[in-house]
């Protein structure tokens, strides 16, 4: 069954002059988000569905159109619908995480078969929803655990890599770093074989492109 939610933008007229001011009517845009099959009915991985652009000019947002396809939309400050993008899901492809540069919206699917399993996001132009040429960011064996994507906060950043294990252990992460023209700045490898054994790594994403690595252990 096809669900509908909304896109809430709240319009505040004037300034705050008194105690008893009050915001304008809220206005509102329909759009549909078909509930994913499976557990994870609404893509927990992919927490928020809507995103503001940077100049201020309005949102982006990612909808679910059927068990096969997404579309990337963008609407204007007044809630006007400006263009949509549909994106093809093949077989074994679910996505992995949404995002936007200055110029560009993001859709990364996680790709996995028989023998190996991948990450690779298709670019979409900000301006009128070109889609772009995709990069593969991060390849791993199927046998893997699943690889990983980090974006910085204003989509200046893009890390993606993937997980080596020995005796069951979290040894390093192995990645590469991308500006926001989704070229690879550098290649990336966090060695934790001096660091014990029973953790659970994490990387943050700062926009300048640094990286923060969280370990989690029993000691």
């Amino acid at each position: 069954m096809r669900c509908s939610a909304a896109a809430f933008v709240l319009a505040i007229g004037g300034l705050l002059t008194s105690p008893l001011a009050h915001a304008q009517k809220t206005k509102s845009v329909p759009f549909s988000y078909l509930p994913e099959q499976g557990e994870d009915r609404y893509n927990q991985r992919v927490p928020r569905k809507t995103l503001a652009l940077a100049d201020g000019s309005g949102f982006i947002i990612l909808a679910h159109q059927s068990g096969s396809a997404y579309a990337v939309e963008r609407y204007s400050s007044d809630l006007k619908k400006q263009w949509s993008t549909t994106l093809p899901i093949a077989p074994g492809e679910t996505v992995e995480a949404f995002g936007r540069s200055a110029e560009q919206a993001w859709v990364v699917l996680h790709h996995a078969d028989e023998t190996s399993q991948n990450l690779t996001v298709q670019p979409v132009g900000l301006a009128g929803g070109q889609k772009g040429t995709p990069v593969v960011l991060v390849t791993a064996a199927a046998t893997e655990r699943r690889p990983a994507v980090r974006l910085s906060p204003d989509g200046a950043r893009l890390l993606a890599y993937r997980y080596e294990i020995s005796n069951e252990q979290i040894r390093s992460l192995v990645g590469a770093l991308y500006d926001q023209k989704l070229t690879k700045i550098a290649d990336r490898t966090y060695d934790f074989r001096d660091q014990g054994d029973f953790f659970s790594p994490n990387v943050l994403l700062a926009n300048d492109g640094t990286q923060y690595v969280t370990l989690l252990g029993d000691r």
